[in-house]
């Protein structure tokens, strides 16, 4: 994890996208399957419903606050969630089958 503030991905498919621990442990982010996201924060998970629209997963590790953004085409927030209290150590995607078209570092 370079330090970055944001972290944005396009990607298809079952899996999930993370911030992970040093441990390899699911800080906080969102497993998805098809269009029915989940979001993850520690060792909970909140369903956050089928969402056709979302083009794009923003996860943010910032002092505690880890925001995990659902976006459609547009950039319209769909979904928003969570605090953590484990410290981040990497970005990535884990499980499942995934078809990833973009991911970026911001920041």
């Amino acid at each position: 994890m370079p330090n970055a503030l944001t972290y944005v991905a396009n990607f298809s498919g079952v899996g999930t996208y993370a911030v992970f621990d040093s441990s390899l442990n699911v800080v906080f982010g969102v497993a998805v399957s098809g269009t029915s996201f989940i979001a993850l924060c520690g060792g909970v998970s909140t369903p956050l419903g089928s969402l056709p629209a979302a083009r794009w997963v923003e996860l943010r590790p910032l002092n505690g606050l880890g925001d995990t953004i659902i976006r459609d085409q547009y950039g319209a927030i769909l979904a928003r969630c969570c605090r953590y209290t484990a410290a981040p150590q990497y970005v990535g995607f884990r499980g499942g089958l995934l078809r990833v078209y973009n991911v970026t570092a911001l920041g």
